[in-house]
């Protein structure tokens, strides 16, 4: 099998990806103004093209299961998030404008925080359990 990934030059966002399999058909795919072909293939959610070069998309942050005390006081925190970024907890979604979520709480349970970045970071849920004190 070959493998393939076309991606927006520009950006460096992976457009499709895929098997085929015989050689002629990966350089016979469709690929628009703009784009490139890369005869590997890639998870766009994970990955993005720089330069040519496979690179993984960053997360902003490496963990994905905090705990906190549920204590009004205790709280989680993403540092240096990008302008942009929108986050969903309790049903709703926050836009972040100073950089940073800050996440606390006095009820105590396990709360998904889903944070959407914009590209070329990683969409992720980080999983806050907040301990009774």
């Amino acid at each position: 099998m070959y493998e393939y990934s076309i991606y927006d030059v520009a950006t460096g966002r992976i457009k499709t990806s895929g098997q085929c399999s015989r050689q002629m058909d990966v350089a016979g795919q469709s690929i628009d103004i703009g784009c490139a072909l890369l005869e590997e293939q890639h998870d766009q959610a994970e990955i993005y093209i720089v330069a040519g070069v496979a690179t993984p998309r960053s997360k902003l942050c490496p963990q994905t299961e905090i705990s906190i005390a549920a204590d009004g006081s205790d709280n989680f925190t993403i540092a240096n998030v990008p302008v942009a970024t929108r986050f969903f907890v309790n049903g709703q979604w926050h836009d972040v404008d100073d950089g940073q979520i800050v996440f606390t709480t006095m009820v105590a349970g396990r709360f998904d925080l889903i944070v959407d970045p914009p590209f070329p970071h990683q969409f992720q849920t980080v999983t806050v359990t907040a301990n009774a004190v």
